[in-house]
């Protein structure tokens, strides 16, 4: 960015080890962004030469290669990457995630308008041709929407903690941009920005207790790419051998703690870790909020409903359901475990509309021959993404003077179903 500009810059950081093979695809779709005023910083934990190559490679001036002294664990690694970053507002890309051409544009008008607010968003979903689960193996989870909100945090932090909506709604840094002095405001009373050992998810909920709204934007502005290499599905399908968790674990040492509050068990489900994560939060950061608290009945259904995705451990999944509800004391016969699901052969394409909002969701299979990697993939995706220029913004908080709650129709339901149509054609589907 030249001196004097007047904009803004982002600074995209990719932590990553010894993952040379996807970061080289990462990297070009940050590279394709629409306007100059970005950096990327790509936070090397210690890796084989050949990461240093693929930066090399990309021969940016954009990028800029830093590499940790020693191997640290993630959590560690995170943290020196956004220490390295110099913009005015910031993310984290996964080293196998992908960034939408126009992010830092859209991320640009929606601070025009917003000065100083994190800017968050709902990624799509894409599973690689190399993910270690074969059916899910170029599924991708794709939605169409014009819709932008001006949240309030807390009515977002009493629902997830509530489980009546996901963690990724929260203003996390791995679907955000994150204002620079939230971040050094945080250091400056934590020490740190990131804590425990789910980075992502703890700065969703550090950042919502340390502003009072946010914009999220309903239109993508990244993919979420899921590899052999992915970490959280490692723990997901703990029962298949990618064990790219067991790095992870090998990486934190004795500060993997395995056990969980008292009040829950089963703490290989990764919904019962992130739960754990919740609940630890409350006692440092909520402890006088009486108005979010954790709904331990509503953890246990959704417990019950992932549960047909183990096999072998099924049994484990009962028993930990039912001690937890014993714990709670709640009813344990209450909760009826789904059992283990067959394997899944094949999905088409298929999508859902609703009549009060514009949001339009899809799931297809991607064709290998066509689409092999993250750049593939986005390139693809962008072709169905609604233009900044159609964004609509819409103040959702309690009290706001714009109109709640007024759907937002772009391209309209029936001219949705349209272009789904006419895109099919381009999206190579198996």
């Amino acid at each position: 960015m030249q001196a004097g500009s007047g904009k803004k810059l982002y600074s995209i950081v990719i932590p990553t080890r010894e993952r040379h093979d996807v970061l080289e695809h990462a990297l070009r779709t940050v590279l394709r962004q629409t306007r100059p005023n970005f950096e990327v910083v790509v936070m090397d934990n210690f890796s084989s030469p050949e990461t240093k190559a693929v930066v090399d490679a990309a021969a940016s001036p954009h990028v800029r290669y830093v590499r940790a002294p020693e191997r640290l664990t993630m959590l560690d690694n995170w943290e020196l990457g956004l220490q390295h970053a110099r913009g005015d507002y910031v993310t984290v890309l996964g080293d196998d995630d992908g960034l939408m051409p126009d992010a830092v544009e859209i991320a640009e008008q929606f601070h025009a308008e917003h000065p100083g607010r994190i800017v968050t968003w709902k990624p799509l979903m894409w599973f690689w041709p190399n993910f270690f689960r074969e059916p899910d193996r170029g599924l991708c989870y794709a939605h169409i929407s014009a819709r932008v909100e001006i949240r309030r945090t807390r009515d977002v932090l009493r629902r997830v903690f509530s489980s009546k909506t996901n963690y990724v709604e929260l203003p996390t840094i791995y679907y955000s941009f994150v204002p620079r002095q939230v971040i050094e405001d945080l250091r400056a009373r934590r020490g740190r920005y990131f804590d425990t050992i789910n980075p992502d998810i703890y700065s969703g909920l550090i950042n919502a207790v340390s502003v009072p709204d946010y914009v999220y934007s309903f239109r993508p502005l990244s993919v979420v790419g899921m590899s052999k290499h992915s970490t959280g599905m490692s723990c997901v399908y703990s029962e298949l051998d990618s064990r790219s968790v067991d790095k992870v674990i090998e990486e934190y040492g004795a500060a993997w703690d395995p056990t969980v509050d008292e009040r829950l068990a089963g703490a290989f489900i990764p919904e019962v870790k992130i739960a754990d994560g919740y609940l630890e939060f409350k006692a440092q950061e909520l402890a006088d909020d009486p108005e979010i608290e954790f709904d331990i009945a509503a953890l246990l259904q959704t417990v019950c409903r992932v549960a047909s995705r183990y096999n072998a451990r099924h049994g484990e999944v009962v028993a930990a359901i039912r001690e937890m509800a014993v714990r709670n004391g709640l009813d344990p016969d209450q909760f009826v475990p789904l059992p283990p699901a067959a394997p899944r052969e094949g999905h088409r394409f298929s999508y859902v509309t609703t009549n009060d909002s514009d949001l339009v969701q899809m799931s297809y299979h991607t064709n290998e021959t066509y689409v092999r990697t993250i750049d593939d993939f986005v390139a693809t995706a962008g072709r169905l993404c609604v233009p900044p220029a159609a964004l609509r913004v819409f103040d959702v908080r309690p009290g706001a003077a714009a109109p709640r709650a007024a759907a937002s129709r772009y391209p309209g339901l029936s001219r949705a179903r349209r272009l789904i149509r006419s895109a099919m054609g381009q999206l190579h589907l198996a």
